[in-house]
């Protein structure tokens, strides 16, 4: 019975539709994001183990989240800078941004840890006004009936 009403509103609201297919994308990119950063042996797991295939795939989520972490500092950074330049952006140019991005990540290379410094805390927040469109959309959850 749940499985039909859910059905049935998800034919009859385009805006639901609209909610679950750009869920579903980010977690295609989240997917393929972890997966790309899983190297060796082409990312399948060959452990027998359990244990051993919940900690691999636990341990690759961890670096996909610090990178995650260090791409959105550095977006921030960049778009904070760009704007005291000048710059102004659109809600719609944010939200085009990805903090996947790959290009800068050495999946090879030879990383040193200092483990002694104490790193600057992170100061991510946007220091800008966005620009709005004429017509915004209402963020999910805001939207306020017609019947009151």
């Amino acid at each position: 019975m749940v499985r039909t009403v859910f059905l049935l509103q998800f034919l009859s609201d385009e805006k639901l539709r609209e909610v679950i297919q750009s869920t579903t994308n980010k977690m295609e990119q989240f997917n393929a994001f972890c997966k790309w950063l899983l190297f060796g042996g082409e990312g399948k797991i060959s452990d027998n183990t359990p244990e051993d295939q919940e900690k691999r795939i636990k341990y690759n989520d961890l670096i996909a989240n610090c990178v995650i972490l260090n791409n959105t500092v550095e977006l921030s950074d960049k778009l904070n800078t760009l704007a005291q330049e000048g710059y102004v952006f659109t809600r719609d140019e944010l939200a085009a941004l990805s903090p996947y991005q790959t290009q800068h990540v050495k999946r090879f290379g030879h990383y040193e840890l200092d483990l002694q410094t104490v790193p600057q805390p992170i100061t991510d927040d946007l220091l800008f006004e966005i620009i709005l469109p004429n017509n915004p959309l209402p963020l999910l959850g805001t939207e306020t009936s017609a019947t009151g």
